[in-house]
């Protein structure tokens, strides 16, 4: 799968991993501190999703100039979650802005004065320690309005090309007010939390379903699934729809109040390779299969990364964390 743009250049995020459930006592130990350096990766083992099961992850552009500007992709994914409603990831539609002077000392005494671990929380402060920051991307420099663009796959006809029926919506943006990204002076993230923003549309979306989303937190060894718009295998087209398979593998609870699904380099029961996301998934969903068969929505992708070892891992922010929010989004006009 694939991460916004605004991530394919190398960054580092320092973080305190810690593994949540039975199975991952061994990997937690091994990742404590670990060093995730985010990156473009060729996601293995996906495939386009010529069924439309997930019609309703949706191809995203941000409008505005300004928006291309360093921290920000252009060209994300998003998913339909209401007829005028579309849920992707914060960095998609904000960029980044450099901190003052006074900003960045209050980072540091902040870093000195709260280094304490809360159990299993991971603290901001704690992830700021021996960091220079330099910028933040927060809600303060968003763009105003963005475009999807909806995709459904003709049947396939034998001896015809492949065809598809698109058609682009205009919306405007409303970010996450607790959204923030924060950068060191080498501009590598070292903390991100409530990377999530919606466009409200200004025409509803016809005849596409509007998702079911999670009534409980992403287990630890559950099967997922995610849909997005990067290139997928190493010829694959952008602008095509794409979905793969993984497993949850530890969960990251930050002192924010948002939560971090991450999955890691692995084997399918199958054997197969586990999908990753790569450049244009951020935004897309992470779904996982019902007690009915139906997908539902548990998380918003937002990077992929590797970890200290090399291996890859893509990074999700859980949306039961940010229920409420969610619900707000939903109800105003």
């Amino acid at each position: 799968m694939m991460v916004g743009r605004c991530r394919t250049r190398l960054a580092v995020l320092s973080l305190s991993v810690t593994a949540l459930g039975s199975g991952c006592a061994g990997e937690a130990s091994s990742l404590e501190r670990t060093l995730l350096r985010r990156t473009s990766l060729v996601r293995p083992g996906s495939s386009r999703d010529f069924e439309n099961r997930y019609r309703s992850t949706l191809r995203l552009f941000v409008a505005e100039k300004a928006a291309q500007e360093q921290g920000s992709s252009g060209e994300c994914s998003g998913v339909l979650i209401a007829p005028q409603v579309v849920l992707t990831a914060g960095h998609c539609v904000c960029i980044v802005r450099k901190l003052s002077v006074s900003e960045r000392e209050a980072l540091g005494k902040e870093a000195i004065a709260r280094m304490e671990r809360r159990g299993n929380v991971i603290s901001r402060a704690e992830s700021l320690r021996g960091q220079r920051i330099d910028a933040v991307m927060d809600s303060s420099r968003c763009a105003s309005s963005a475009k999807v663009r909806t995709l459904i796959y003709e049947p396939p006809v034998p001896g015809e090309a492949e065809s598809s029926q698109q058609k682009t919506y205009s919306g405007s943006v409303r970010p996450h007010p607790r959204l923030e990204l924060l950068y060191n002076d080498e501009g590598s993230v070292v903390w991100s939390s409530a990377d999530l923003a919606v466009i409200r549309l200004d025409m509803p979306v016809k005849d596409f379903p509007v998702v079911k989303r999670t009534t409980e937190e992403a287990r630890v060894g559950e099967s997922i699934v995610m849909a997005g718009y990067g290139p997928g295998e190493t010829l694959g087209l952008a602008g095509e729809r794409h979905s793969g398979e993984n497993q949850v593998s530890w969960l990251r609870r930050l002192d924010s109040g948002s939560v971090e699904i991450v999955v890691a380099r692995q084997r399918l029961p199958t054997g197969q390779a586990a999908s990753h996301l790569d450049a244009g998934d951020s935004g897309g969903g992470c779904w996982r299969t019902g007690s009915d068969g139906n997908a539902m929505l548990i998380g918003i992708a937002g990077g992929n990364a590797k970890n200290g070892r090399g291996e890859s891992l893509s990074v999700f922010t859980s949306l039961y964390s940010h229920e409420e929010w969610l619900r707000q989004q939903l109800a105003e006009p």
